[in-house]
């Protein structure tokens, strides 16, 4: 009895810490979406080498904002599938969860989670195909973190 309780315990976590190795909940949901992790700052090049810069799309997006950064890193970039009317989250670093939250066929719900699981910044808005929805916050020495979800089916 105690080997099972054991058993169960072991395969719970595994299966809250699959967002964080890059595996979404669920993959056949009938919306598909992309989330992207972007440092922003004015120095040239990351310190980190395996940041890359955005691409162009998002960087055209970013120049349209009142943001006084001129450079942008993608961090990570996740797929994430949900299902009308369900939810999906993803681990996109040790102190951030992306949440997509279906709440019909064209409105999503996004919100952005910390380490301690306290929601960071929450956005709820209609969200077509090949949209972007960009939240963000500071970070120190003059730098941000940026957040995109693009539904990209």
């Amino acid at each position: 009895m105690r080997a099972n309780r054991k058993s169960s315990v072991l395969l719970w976590l595994i299966t809250l810490a699959l967002p964080c190795f890059g595996f979404s909940q669920a993959q056949a949901g009938d919306r598909k979406f992309e989330a992207q992790l972007i440092w922003a700052t004015n120095e040239k090049q990351s310190p980190d080498a395996k940041h890359k810069v955005v691409d162009p799309e998002i960087r055209a997006r970013l120049s349209k904002l009142p943001l006084k950064w001129e450079n942008y890193f993608e961090v990570n970039r996740q797929q994430l599938f949900v299902d009308k009317g369900g939810t999906n989250k993803v681990c996109m670093s040790a102190k951030c969860t992306v949440e997509v939250n279906m709440k019909d066929s064209k409105k999503v719900e996004v919100l952005l989670i910390g380490k301690d699981g306290k929601v960071l910044s929450r956005q709820t808005q209609p969200l077509n195909k090949g949209e972007v929805l960009i939240l963000g916050g500071e970070a120190p020495d003059s730098t941000a973190w940026l957040v995109t979800v693009k539904r990209t089916e």
